[in-house]
């Protein structure tokens, strides 16, 4: 398995960003050898119903979706937000997400600079789906700390990672993330996919009707709530971290 010392910021486990994109929507953020597309489908709705798990019914003004990749998530946040505004790094990405979703060309923004283009305080749901955990390790910080900054006081960080102890990413790693000013309190913090399991496999299966995703996802999302990241655990599970900033928080005018 690749470690994080040999990612960069271009490229993850042997492909640019650039070649992954031309994978499709979900090959190019998910799996590019899943050629059938089964395992990446179940891995969306999955992903999908865990946010709206820890969601639920809540509204919000300004959305970002922070490495947006394809634009898989566009949809999903436009649903609960007035306003979504997509960031990530790559052209060839960014051209898929917005053919992918309709709206506004200024909302697509393409940035490669370590600081993203924002005030302070200028989203209230910042969303965040395998970046972090593709970055190179000497970046973890400085992301992180720029998800922190555009939030809004009273606002939500919400990732979608990975635990793996080959690439020193455990639960710690995200619970320090949000340590330290701003103040975050943390409100979840569980694993709700693992790597490889039994969930995938039945998913993959062409005799599991496209229909029953959903709850295979949520009898999976279900199950990992219950499990611990263990020192000997293996291979890499997907983890779910929701924190709100601190009201005391002061906000530059957006």
């Amino acid at each position: 398995m690749q470690t994080r010392k040999e990612t960069t910021s271009d490229s993850y486990l042997g492909l640019t960003w650039s070649e992954r994109a031309r994978c499709g929507l979900l090959g190019a953020v998910l799996d590019p050898a899943d050629l059938g597309g089964r395992k990446n489908a179940y891995i969306d709705v999955l992903h999908k119903s865990a946010l709206a798990g820890v969601l639920g019914k809540r509204h919000f003004q300004r959305a970002l979706d922070f490495g947006c990749g394809t634009g898989r998530f566009l949809g999903f946040l436009a649903e609960r937000s007035q306003e979504v505004v997509a960031v990530d790094r790559t052209p060839e990405m960014m051209d898929i997400a917005r053919s992918t979703f309709p709206m506004p060309q200024d909302r697509f923004v393409l940035s490669r600079e370590s600081k993203l283009p924002f005030p302070d305080g200028s989203f209230d749901i910042v969303l965040s789906v395998y970046v972090i955990s593709c970055a190179p390790q000497d970046h973890f910080g400085l992301l992180a700390g720029e998800l922190k900054r555009v939030c809004a006081s009273g606002g939500l960080v919400v990732l979608i990672e990975q635990l793996d102890h080959d690439r020193s990413l455990t639960p710690s790693t995200y619970a320090e993330a949000f340590s330290g000013l701003p103040a975050f309190e943390q409100l979840v913090a569980r694993p709700i996919r693992a790597g490889s399991s039994r969930f995938v496999r039945v998913a993959k299966s062409k005799w599991v009707p496209q229909a029953l995703r959903s709850a295979i996802a949520g009898l999976e999302i279900s199950k990992m709530a219950r499990a611990s990241f263990a020192p000997q655990t293996s291979g890499y599970w997907d983890y779910l971290v929701m924190a709100r900033k601190s009201t005391g928080q002061r906000n530059a005018a957006v």
